[in-house]
């Protein structure tokens, strides 16, 4: 198996999945570049775990869901606290917010 490196959240959510469900990957290579890590899946007999935006968009590979699913990670809108804030900022985290609670989320704050 092929994965990220260590310091990226993704591969911490793959090794806490697997950690959770007792398993243990051979994991022979590690790279900080996704697409190092797509070539070397493409090229050889090599598996990995990436997100399923980034399989969807490859059409020249095979994939397959894991199961037990992985946990979906929260993302968050950051801003800078007390910054300055263009109109066309302020439109889009209205629109966001408008849209998050329309799924029934509480608003942006």
């Amino acid at each position: 198996m092929v994965l990220l490196s260590g310091g990226f959240a993704t591969r911490q959510t793959i090794d806490k999945h697997f950690k959770r469900h007792w398993f243990k990957p051979n994991v022979v290579i590690e790279t900080s570049s996704m697409t190092t890590l797509i070539e070397l899946v493409r090229s050889s007999s090599f598996v990995t775990v990436l997100p399923d935006a980034v399989a969807l968009e490859r059409d020249d590979l095979r994939f397959r869901p894991l199961l037990p699913a992985i946990d979906e990670r929260r993302v968050v809108l950051l801003q800078r606290e007390g910054g300055y804030c263009s109109a066309a900022a302020r439109a889009f985290v209205a629109t966001l917010d408008a849209f998050v609670q329309e799924l029934g989320a509480p608003p942006l704050t």
